[in-house]
C-alpha cells in the first residue's frame, strides 16, 4: 500500500512540474509575427533551455572573485558562472538576426542568442559564440571578459512563455461579401 501512494505521489508531482512549464522556443518565425503583432520583444520574459556554465583562468592574484565560483584545478584557477536551465532573462537590444540577452544585472553582462548561419528550418534562436572550441565548448565575451562555455548536447536555445503565443490578439475578420444589386 505504502509503495502505490508513494508512485502515486511521484506521479502526480511529474504531472504538476510538466504542467507548470508552459515555455516555447523562440523561433524567426515567432519572433516576426509577434512583431507583426506589435509586441515588443523587449517586454518579453525569456529563458535559456539548458544549463551552461562560462569558465575562465584566472590567475591566483585575482582568485578573489564577486560573482560565480573559483575552482583550483591542475594547478590554475577557474572562474565558473552557472547559468541554470530555465532562468530567467530581459531582451537589452534587437538587431534583424539577432538579441541581447541579459540573465544578471550589470553594463556588459549580456548573452548574444542569433539564428543558425546553416541551414535550421525552425530558425529557433541559439546561443552565439566566437569560435568553436571542441564540440560543445564555444568562448563568448561576457562581462568584458573571454570565458569558455560548457553545455551538454547541442547549442543552448532561447525560449519565451508560451503563453504570450497563445494570448496574443489577433485583427482576423471575416469577409461578409458583396450582393449583387
Amino acid at each position: 500500500m505504502k509503495s502505490c501512494v508513494s508512485i502515486l505521489c511521484v506521479v502526480l508531482l511529474a504531472l504538476l512540474a510538466f504542467s507548470c512549464n508552459n515555455k516555447v522556443y523562440f523561433s524567426n518565425d515567432m519572433r516576426v509575427e509577434l512583431e507583426n503583432k506589435r509586441i515588443e520583444l523587449m517586454k518579453l520574459q525569456y529563458y535559456i533551455d539548458k544549463d551552461v556554465i562560462l569558465s575562465r583562468e584566472i590567475s591566483s592574484v585575482d582568485a578573489k572573485v564577486t560573482s560565480g565560483s573559483v575552482v583550483f584545478q591542475n594547478g590554475k584557477y577557474f572562474q565558473n558562472i552557472l547559468l541554470r536551465r530555465f532562468t530567467k532573462g530581459v531582451c537589452t537590444a534587437v538587431y534583424q538576426k539577432r538579441i541581447d540577452i541579459a540573465f544578471e544585472q550589470g553594463d556588459n553582462k549580456n548573452i548574444i542568442f542569433s539564428i543558425p548561419k546553416l541551414n535550421n528550418t525552425n530558425n529557433i534562436y541559439i546561443l552565439a559564440n566566437e569560435g568553436a572550441f571542441g564540440n560543445n565548448s564555444n568562448f563568448i565575451t561576457y562581462d568584458g571578459k573571454q570565458y569558455q562555455l560548457s553545455f551538454k548536447g547541442n547549442s543552448p536555445k532561447l525560449m519565451i512563455n508560451g503563453r504570450v503565443v497563445e494570448n496574443r490578439k489577433n485583427d482576423d475578420r471575416i469577409m461578409k461579401g458583396l450582393k449583387v444589386s
